[in-house]
């Protein structure tokens, strides 16, 4: 749903921008008004980060392809070949300098000069560009928020509580789901934080990446106890596993299952040592299903000591 906000906002500014800049650069009686829509067009972009970023190559490339242009028509004059040969020597020139984003409006306004054979018009082209540069930062100045990141987040860390139900009852077990979810939460904080940012939101990421870590560690305990013969051992790992049931979320349970892993763990390491190969692979594969359950759990526990809480 948010995708689709974006997609509306950016449809909707992208048609005020091109009306709106034309319509002042007609108010202003500045020729080729509409060029100042292709401007308002070009400094459009999807954050205010990317805006200022982009903003500035976009800027530059216009500068690059007047400069140019006045240049080789000063020297050369204004007929077709000598057009040409500028469009020619521009575009590879704004790879160069990794000013792509420039081509099209650059390339209409040195038209514009070729085709009155006027250099005035690579200052009408500055006019214009100026003319769409505002409009585009005063639409930048509204970016659509995601008011229900910590709500997703939560559903996320909802779903990550029934794989771990399912692993310790050897239900079928697929993280498709989950990874989606995250990519597109990840993809979302993203956004958040390149229009506005802020210490919450940085938390917010971080959360969603020790998430993402915890699956990983997560797949290979699945695979660890699905590849583990039924026996005893194997029984109190999927028992201790249980006891996470409603214990994946904001706060720090990690603590609480943490200090019951460490008590299994000893209790692992005092019995009776294994009496033949088989029974020696069997425990050491649960052995290492142990690890990586504390792996888990200390990923949880370094987040709350480095990053502290989330604000719910």
């Amino acid at each position: 749903m948010i995708i689709m906000n974006r997609n509306i906002d950016r449809m909707i500014k992208m048609s005020i921008a091109f009306v709106a800049a034309m319509l002042i650069a007609m108010l202003l009686k500045v020729p080729y008004s509409f060029t100042a829509g292709l401007y308002g067009l070009m400094f459009l972009d999807t954050t205010r980060k990317n805006f200022v970023i982009g903003g500035y190559k976009k800027i530059v490339g216009t500068f690059l392809g007047l400069v140019l242009a006045i240049v080789i028509f000063l020297i050369f004059g204004y007929d077709l070949w000598v057009f040409l040969l500028c469009c020619a020597l521009y575009i590879p020139l704004t790879f160069l300098f990794k000013v792509q984003p420039a081509i099209i409006a650059t390339l209409v306004a040195i038209s514009q000069i070729q085709g009155n054979q006027n250099l005035y018009f690579a200052i009408n082209s500055l006019y214009l560009m100026l003319i769409g540069l505002i409009v585009a930062l005063l639409l930048s100045l509204y970016m659509p928020k995601d008011k229900k990141i910590l709500e997703k987040i939560s559903s996320m860390d909802s779903h990550m509580n029934n794989l771990v139900q399912k692993i310790a009852n050897n239900d079928i077990v697929l993280f498709n789901q989950i990874m989606g979810e995250l990519n597109a939460l990840e993809s979302t904080i993203k956004i958040e934080l390149d229009n506005a940012y802020s210490q919450e939101l940085e938390n917010q990421l971080k959360y969603v990446e020790m998430r993402r870590e915890q699956i990983w560690v997560l797949k290979r305990i699945q695979t660890i106890l699905n590849g583990a013969a039924d026996s005893v051992e194997k029984e109190v790992i999927q028992d201790l596993l249980k006891e996470f049931d409603g214990n994946i979320a904001f706060d720090n349970y990690a603590k609480h299952l943490d200090d019951k892993l460490q008590e299994l763990i000893e209790i692992y390491k005092s019995t009776d040592l294994p009496q033949n190969h088989e029974e020696f692979e069997e425990r050491a594969q649960l052995y290492y299903a142990l690890m990586e359950i504390d792996k888990f759990l200390n990923i949880k526990l370094v987040f709350h000591q480095t990053v502290g809480f989330l604000k719910s």
